[in-house]
């Protein structure tokens, strides 16, 4: 049997066209095939939506497809297909020791984030939450990447730091709020210590992660092309200030935390391998 991501999934489709051996797609994120809740053109951004159109063939051929999300966040599909499971989000992040910098006393911390492969224009968005997050008794934790311009951003007001790494999961744990690209990852990962959001979609498939955390009721959404300090300040005061944001992120803790979607994912592949097997079709 073949297990394959979403770039090399048309590898697998042409692999089973030329061996006859079945696969399982494993699909990152936020549902999408046969029946979808939501028009592509509202979810996906540029060439991410020419490659969603791409790779349905070979979506639809897969014998076994595990949608890394959670069907609360991405509600299925009336006609789920029967080979389709939500197994959970599986974001993955490399394990290390909080900073004790996070534990000194002091203002409440906010997460900025963006996209781990840069995305064309994005520092305006750190450069834009610095700035207006240094009108705020708040501390900023933005994180970027080797390949993030650093000089793009100006000068850093005196309540944010810069880090390359610092593990999501430690930060979020005393966060107060995220302020974020909207990736599918760092979403469901705010999910699971119930902070709240403040997104702003920047490409990709983010517009349909955007979409559906402001749905549940934990996320403010802009819109990139409206994306100002005067309207960034506006969603902060707002998703600080009223309850609901963070009574509706608290109420949805103990289901995120609950899962095991790697566990889950195994438990559906090893049935895959061992009814392929059964069948006496394709290799181990």
């Amino acid at each position: 049997a073949i297990v394959s991501e979403l770039f090399t999934v048309e590898l697998a489709r042409l692999t089973k066209t030329e061996c006859g051996i079945p696969y399982c797609f494993i699909n990152p994120g936020y549902y999408f095939g046969p029946g979808s809740r939501r028009p592509p053109e509202a979810d996906f951004i540029g060439m991410s939506r020419v490659f969603r159109e791409e790779s349905m063939p070979a979506v639809r051929e897969a014998s076994l497809v595990l949608h890394g999300t959670d069907p609360i966040f991405d509600p299925p599909p009336p006609g789920l297909p029967a080979h389709h499971y939500y197994v959970g989000s599986l974001a993955w992040e490399r394990s290390s020791d909080a900073p004790a910098y996070l534990d000194v006393p002091g203002p409440r911390w906010v997460l900025v984030t963006l996209s781990m492969s840069p995305q064309e224009g994005e520092m305006t968005l750190a450069r834009t939450a610095l700035r207006t997050l240094a009108e705020f008794r708040v501390r900023t934790l933005l994180t970027l990447s080797e390949r993030h311009p650093r000089e793009e951003l100006g000068a850093v007001p005196p309540n944010a730091r810069i880090e390359l790494f610092v593990p999501h999961s430690e930060v979020l744990k005393r966060s107060c709020l995220l302020i974020s690209h909207a990736g599918h990852g760092i979403v469901t990962k705010a999910l699971s210590y119930g902070v709240a959001m403040v997104l702003v979609p920047w490409g990709r498939d983010q517009p349909g992660v955007a979409a559906r955390a402001a749905a549940l009721g934990i996320a403010e959404v802009i819109p990139r092309q409206d994306l100002t300090e005067a309207r960034l300040s506006a969603a902060i005061r707002k998703v600080l200030g009223t309850a609901c944001y963070q009574e509706e992120a608290a109420r949805i803790v103990g289901r995120m935390q609950g899962q095991d979607a790697v566990a889950s994912a195994c438990v559906r592949i090893e049935e895959f391998m061992d009814k392929n097997s059964k069948r006496g079709g394709g290799e181990e």
